[in-house]
């Protein structure tokens, strides 16, 4: 659910340049009655409109970017061929180097973080770890914004079994963000989530949703 939510705060902010095919897909008619009345308040209080079939996208690309972690923890490889596609070329998960995540305030995430300087049980796509160079916490109320980031260490990242999970080992202390990132108009489910960004777009990002927008064509 918080994936499609990120989905639907990314929509309203990049613009739409996807070739999409016309698709005849049969719902519920209390789904769609869900789906207009989301979109209804969604409209109402974020002034972009929204529409039953950007719910519906949203619902389908959130479901593939979870899809491939979640199989992962079966032994089950997922390639999504698309995104490797020249087509693809040019755009944000080309070139992250950095993941967002979202953490709790309080002494365990300062231990973790700032003493054992490392972070802990995490979901990240096995495909993606390679390109991943630099990490940062989101942490919630009452700070509600990111203040800190951290290199990876080399071979940082370690899977365990038993969770299923990665533990990630810094290579030193975090370091301060030149400025904080405040949630801004982010809603509540989308600092969530882990999100893939750039270095280049934390040091400068204004607000929560800056970091995962489309890069500008």
């Amino acid at each position: 659910m918080s994936a499609a939510g990120d989905k639907i705060l990314a929509r309203l902010q990049r613009p739409d340049e996807e070739v999409r095919k016309p698709l005849s897909i049969p719902l519920k008619l209390s789904s769609i009655r869900r789906l207009d009345d989301l979109a209804r308040v969604l409209t109402q209080h974020s002034g972009v409109t929204t529409t039953r079939n950007m719910l519906i996208e949203d619902a389908v690309d959130s479901l593939l970017e979870e899809a491939a972690p979640i199989l992962e923890s079966k032994g089950i490889e997922f390639t999504a061929s698309q995104a490797d596609s020249p087509a693809s070329a040019g755009r944000l998960d080309d070139y992250f180097d950095t993941i967002v995540f979202p953490a709790q305030p309080g002494e365990q995430y300062r231990r973790a973080f700032f003493t054992d300087h490392e972070w802990r049980f995490v979901r990240v796509d096995k495909r993606k770890i390679p390109h991943i160079r630099y990490i940062a916490l989101y942490i919630g109320a009452p700070q509600s914004s990111i203040r800190h980031y951290a290199e990876v260490a080399p071979d940082g990242f370690h899977f365990d079994p038993e969770t299923k999970k990665y533990r990630i080992k810094l290579n030193g202390p975090p370091k301060e963000l030149p400025h904080p990132i405040p949630r801004g108009t982010a809603s509540p489910q989308a600092v969530r989530s882990a999100k893939y960004t750039t270095l280049e777009r934390l040091l400068s990002a204004q607000d929560f949703r800056s970091l995962y927008a489309d890069a500008e064509a």
